[in-house]
This record gives C-alpha cells, structure tokens and sequence, in this order.
C-alpha cells in the first residue's frame, strides 16, 4: 500500500471535510495576530454565507487546517471565494489601501469583505 502526499482532490464532492490549504509558495503571510484574527473573520463569514459548518480550524502562518461540513454544497466555491478575499487583504497592506478601499474598489460591501469580525 503506497501513501500519496498529495491524496485525490474531489472539490464537487459533499459532506464533511479535513482541509489544508496553503500560502501561495508557502511563504508566511500572516505575521501578527491581528492578520490571522483578519483572517478568521473573513473564513467565519464566508462559511456563513455558504452556510457551511466549521467544526474546527487552526490557523498559521503559511498554511490552515479546517474540519468542515459542506452539507449539499461542493467546496469549489467556497474556497475560491475565501482565498480571493485573503489575497486581496494579504496584499493591501503592499498597495497602501485599506480593507475597506478595497471593498469598495470590488463592490463588495459584506463582512467579507470588510474583514469585520464574523461569528461561526
């Protein structure tokens, strides 16, 4: 019996979930605790609007680990939708703006995108 590191990737499937998601290169992103409380809140809030169900999650640096139940729905969208929001935030600090210029620059007024602190 072989292990693979990187085991098959079923996005359109449903149920309950362990996930890894990484930093683009895995380079540490989140360096303060107030980036990764950034990052909680936008995670809570789109687990809420997908209506998804966070049995737990740990959050670093580079990389996070969810146990998650997607219910019916598939992950593909959920995870695009919270990763384009952290790309945006991990970046703003690199343009000047701030969350809340960037929110408006994509038209996005939700607490998503805001990044204000979401309850799960």
């Amino acid at each position: 019996m072989s292990w693979s590191h990187a085991p098959l990737h079923t996005p359109s499937s449903t149920g309950i979930f362990i996930a890894t998601c990484g930093t683009y290169l895995k380079r540490p992103l989140y360096h303060r605790p107030a980036d990764l409380d950034l990052f909680q809140s936008q995670l809570f809030a789109v687990a809420k609007e997908h209506q998804f169900l966070l049995h737990a999650w740990c959050l670093l640096r580079n990389h996070y680990h969810l146990i998650i139940d997607a219910g019916k729905e598939t992950l593909e969208a959920f995870f695009r939708h919270l990763h384009s929001i952290a790309a945006v935030s991990a970046a703003f600090p690199l343009t000047g703006l701030t969350i809340a210029a960037v929110a408006r620059l994509r038209g996005c007024a939700d607490a998503a995108c805001e990044g204000r602190r979401g309850t799960a």
